[in-house]
């Protein structure tokens, strides 16, 4: 076992250095304009996704722009249905962000915020445009790709792919998987979607939520006609795992992003009046922008080292994302029984964890459909109540801790719990479909329904 797990790790290691390689070859020859060189490296750095590929002649092909958590949807999907017609790619996205960057570094463009508005912008899309055009026809002759699947119709490098993937008869689609907002972020998206962003250029967007695709379609990004309620195909698996008892003496945190819930967390692209004239019309305070939680991420993360320097029998794991949590962020003696883990989705972790520790994350809905035990750290309950706003609303009363007392007294019963399977309560359900739009375990079919859809 513990060879195998070295080997793994080598693997890994040896996976990334190669991609590390690529991407620095990639740069110098961009910058040095060979684009036929920069495409040959693209174009090398293709891989096909064998755990949810048939290697036919007859199969049609599909590239996927990478994301983790979408990346897992897709698998999760495709993975145990025995699949005839198509063939994943899978392609890193710092690719095309190396290519944006090289026309739009100095401009306000941002992923919620991208007009093209003035004679320079114009000016600078056609050549963005014009590159692009270039890279998807030269990789398009191997592979004659019949989609792209992004999972963010709002990525700055990718909204002019959108459009220009029609050109290559490619179907550009979005698995859009941002829909677990706070009640101030959907208001903040609303004003966005209708004022900051062109609509939407690609074929279809399949969303997790009724609510995100009633918010895309009033604000005008998108017509009803392109747009479909999927669920999250990913937390069918978390659904699945409710009949697997978890290992007694596992914790994992999965670490707080610190603006999540904020207003402040979408307007990286906006100017101080912008976001003055914004908060004016949405009667907001503009010192809300600065809210974070880093205090609430500093003692949770304080309490579960306090705890596992306590218990050495207890295992606590502290699960970060990948775009956003470093090593660093933790203390640098960690207790041995302490692990931070950064790479991939955590849905291992979730399947043998008894106790999940979470905040304004999808992690806690994930878990109240695999039957886990949720902690919900609310330290500080006044100071933290009076920006209940910019909370999400899980209806989780009884999963809050307010005191370090209270959360060492609640792991310690929940750890002595023995696992029992239950059934999905009503108020469980009312949330998971509000958010996920999945209590059933059906959202892979839904999925599945739509990317073949695409390849028609």
């Amino acid at each position: 076992m513990v060879i195998f797990m070295l080997l793994k790790k080598s693997k890994i290691k040896l996976y990334k250095f190669y991609y590390f390689l690529l991407i620095f070859f990639f740069r110098l020859t961009f910058n040095l304009k060979s684009d036929f060189l920069s495409s040959l490296i693209i174009l090398i750095s293709i891989k096909r996704i064998k755990k949810v590929s048939q290697n036919s002649k007859n199969s049609k092909n599909i590239l996927i722009f990478s994301k983790v958590g979408g990346i897992d949807d897709v698998i999760t999907a495709y993975q145990k249905k025995k699949n005839k017609k198509i063939n994943f790619f899978i392609i890193h996205r710092i690719f095309f962000r190396i290519i944006y960057n090289r026309y739009f570094s100095k401009t306000n463009l941002r992923d919620y915020s991208y007009k093209i508005n003035t004679k320079k912008l114009e000016d600078l899309s056609k050549k963005y445009s014009r590159k692009i055009d270039y890279y998807l026809s030269f990789i398009n002759k191997f592979y004659n790709f019949k989609s792209i699947i992004s999972f963010n119709p709002f990525y700055k490098a990718e909204r002019i792919i959108q459009k220009n993937s029609k050109k290559h008869n490619i179907k550009f689609i979005v698995l859009h998987k941002e829909s677990v907002n706070s009640k101030y972020d959907n208001k903040v998206l609303e004003y966005l979607y209708s004022n900051k962003i062109e609509k939407f250029e690609g074929e279809a967007i399949a969303t997790y939520s009724n609510l995100e695709k009633k918010l895309l379609i009033n604000s005008g990004f998108i017509d009803k006609k392109k747009i479909v309620t999927v669920g999250s195909p990913r937390c069918d698996l978390s659904y699945q795992y409710r009949k697997i008892s978890p290992d007694k003496d596992v914790i994992t945190y999965y670490m707080l992003e610190t603006q999540r819930g904020v207003p402040g967390y979408f307007l990286g692209g906006l100017s101080k009046v912008e976001k003055r004239i914004l908060c004016e019309r949405l009667k907001l305070n503009v010192n809300d922008l600065k809210i974070n939680w880093n205090d609430l991420n500093k003692k949770t993360i304080g309490y579960c080292i306090d705890y596992a320097k306590k218990n050495k029998d207890i295992k606590i794991i502290f699960k970060g994302k990948q775009s956003t949590h470093t090593r660093s962020d933790l203390p640098s003696n960690l207790p041995e029984n302490c692990t931070f883990i950064k790479d991939g989705s955590g849905h291992e972790l979730l399947k043998k964890s008894k106790i999940i520790i979470g905040f304004n994350s999808t992690i806690i809905l994930e878990a109240m459909l695999a039957n886990r035990s949720i902690l919900v750290p609310y330290f500080n309950f006044k100071e933290i109540n009076k920006k209940k706003d910019f909370i999400i609303d899980f209806n989780n009363k009884n999963y809050w801790v307010k005191t370090r007392s209270d959360f060492f007294q609640k792991i310690d019963k929940l750890i002595k719990n023995k696992y029992k399977y239950k059934k999905l309560s009503k108020p469980e359900k009312k949330i998971l479909v509000q958010f996920i739009g999945n209590s059933d375990g059906k959202a892979c079919k839904r999925l599945i329904k739509f990317i073949n859809s695409s390849i028609r």
